[in-house]
């Protein structure tokens, strides 16, 4: 099966105005993933039209705990993204970044 995401797109608020690419060099992020993952700057037109919330792909910081393991992702959040071929992350900020999980996963 074939993998597919998109850029990361930060929520702009009243605090926070950047967008992912004016903190992180993007295209290294793009092009670091792309063996593995392959990555577009937007969703196909297939699944633009769904209602991710009404289909369960929406997960919040609040389903997932601060410090889950990579086991945490794959129980429960890769079978939404096989079902569904989308999960939407919102609110989420340095929440792979601790050291429960591999280097080699947070590179």
């Amino acid at each position: 099966m074939s993998w597919l995401t998109s850029s990361p797109i930060m929520t702009i608020n009243s605090i926070f105005h950047s967008q992912f690419s004016d903190i992180y060099q993007e295209e290294h992020f793009i092009n670091y993933l792309t063996p593995d993952i392959p990555i577009v700057k937007e969703l196909p037109k297939e699944l633009q039209s769904l209602d991710l919330e009404a289909i369960g792909s929406v997960v919040t910081d609040a389903d997932i705990g601060k410090e889950s393991k990579p086991s945490f992702y794959l129980k429960n959040i890769l079978p939404v993204l096989l079902k569904n071929r989308v999960v939407h992350f919102v609110g989420f900020g340095n929440r792979l970044a601790f050291d429960p999980i591999p280097f080699q996963l947070q590179m």
